[in-house]
């Protein structure tokens, strides 16, 4: 009975101690800070001299809980150098979908 007593007193001191030992916090600068130094997002889609982008984003942001408590919004500048040589009847539009980065010619 002392045993189980004794057991469970140090399964439940283990879990308080456990327990406090995973809290951490990190500031949105330092969020930016690492995604500035670490990240650098360029893509380039298409065929050259038919048709082709070069997309670029910088100037990442990052703000932690502004637009709702449970979320990390990531702001940032998107560049793009589109070249259309082959068609000119229609205005591409850069898109992302599927996590994939396309050029759309058509509605």
């Amino acid at each position: 009975m002392i045993i189980n007593v004794a057991k469970k007193f140090i399964l439940a001191a283990s879990a308080l101690i456990l327990g406090g030992c995973v809290s951490y916090s990190v500031t949105e600068q330092e969020m930016t800070n690492y995604l500035q130094d670490s990240v650098m997002l360029e893509q380039e889609v298409g065929v050259q001299n038919v048709m082709y982008a070069q997309v670029a984003v910088d100037d990442l942001a990052v703000q932690i809980g502004r637009a709702d408590a449970e979320r990390v919004s990531v702001l940032a500048n998107t560049n793009a150098k589109v070249q259309e040589s082959l068609i000119k009847s229609s205005e591409p539009n850069l898109v992302i979908r599927d996590n994939k980065l396309v050029i759309e010619l058509f509605d």
